[in-house]
């Protein structure tokens, strides 16, 4: 199943999105620095990532035929997501990617975050991941809430 997850190469105009599509749980590189030359030259390579770009031209390259490409439209990060959710089937699933290197996520023991996360949240919450490669830790908190009224309606599809 991971496999026939859709996997995506942001460009330099998407670091926002890209950030929510890991979140997510989505497989989204992200080069903050790059030419549309080395982005093709990437996809190419990855013939199962879409590259997403806000640009109409590296959108249309003959080279990007195929599906290799995705245009996305609105200048507005829900509406980005939208899209992205009309056109890719994307929901948020767990365990996330790591929102900072693009690693997945891995379940670890409250007992083994106990020096990297706040005292307080130690105490109200029983779920952590950690990246494997960045190490930094997440749970699920306050944010979440916001992200739901951000895009109004509740990522998780939980009650």
């Amino acid at each position: 199943m991971e496999q026939s997850l859709p996997r995506f190469l942001a460009d330099v105009m998407l670091g926002r999105l890209a950030r929510w599509l890991r979140i997510f749980g989505y497989d989204t590189a992200y080069l903050h620095r790059s030419e549309d030359d080395f982005l093709i030259y990437l996809i190419l390579e990855d013939p199962k990532r879409t590259l997403l770009t806000r640009d109409v031209e590296l959108a249309t390259t003959p080279l990007l035929a195929d599906n290799k490409a995705f245009l996305v439209k609105s200048t507005n990060l829900a509406e980005q997501i939208e899209e992205l959710r009309t056109a890719f089937s994307i929901a948020p699933r767990k365990p996330a990617m790591c929102a900072h290197c693009n690693r997945r996520l891995v379940t670890v023991e409250k007992e083994r975050v106990v020096d990297a996360v706040p005292q307080y949240i130690l105490l109200n919450r029983d779920s952590f991941w950690r990246c494997p490669l960045c190490e930094r830790v997440y749970w699920e908190g306050t944010h979440q809430e916001g992200m739901n009224r951000f895009l109004g309606y509740n990522i998780w599809g939980e009650a």
